[in-house]
């Protein structure tokens, strides 16, 4: 009370003013201390936020990797490419949730994976191509989204390899001018959904074919 009063003699002030700022400093130390703490967790909580996500990463090129060969094997692949039955990859976040598969991820993370071990799938991967445009109309369209993504991903050093697009565009050609009226019509794709944009999609494809690629696909 004599503190809080101001009754205090010099002496035990000093003393007093002492012990305060030795408080004071106490507790600026202690609060410094665990300011650093919380920052050394948030950082360490980020490397492994990181270390975890480059692990899950792995893991999913693994797994999608088998998911291929188990295709393969069965004799599968349209249906790799095209994502059903068993074969379904993940799509990532800037996928249309319209569109049938995630071409560009099952490029990206399994095809461009497993050539780096098993050069074969580069023709494995444009006879299926072929396959798929003699198939139905949704196969075709299909088969067209995988060709666009590769030649953007050759043109912006993005694949390990080049198709074989000279082997490929005039059976593409046929089939697409062969189908415009279904097209235009609309196709149903495998998850149900009715798409009434295709040939307006195509349209589009052509037309960056020719400006970004010197081809047209039809």
């Amino acid at each position: 009370m004599r503190f809080l009063n101001g009754d205090l003699e010099v002496g035990e002030q000093v003393v007093t003013e002492t012990m305060v700022n030795a408080l004071f400093s106490f507790v600026f130390s202690s609060i410094t201390w665990i300011v650093k703490k919380c920052g050394n967790a948030v950082r360490t909580k980020r490397k492994e936020s990181k270390l975890q996500k480059k692990m899950k990463e792995l893991w999913q090129v693994m797994e999608y990797t088998e998911m291929l060969y188990e295709a393969i094997q069965k004799e599968e692949l349209i249906l790799f490419l095209k994502g059903e039955k068993e074969y379904n990859i993940t799509p990532s976040q800037y996928t249309p949730a319209a569109e049938p598969t995630d071409v560009s991820k099952v490029l990206s993370k399994v095809i461009y994976k497993v050539y780096e071990t098993d050069s074969s799938i580069k023709e494995e991967f444009e006879e299926t191509l072929l396959i798929m445009l003699g198939e139905t109309d949704y196969d075709v369209y299909v088969a067209v989204l995988y060709i666009m993504s590769e030649l953007f991903k050759e043109k912006n050093g993005l694949s390990p390899f080049n198709i074989n697009i000279s082997l490929i565009l005039p059976k593409l050609k046929c089939e697409v001018l062969q189908r415009e009226k279904s097209f235009k019509e609309g196709i149903v794709y495998s998850n149900g959904f009715v798409s009434s944009k295709v040939w307006d999609n195509l349209e589009r494809f052509n037309h960056v074919c020719k400006e970004e690629y010197g081809i047209e696909l039809f």
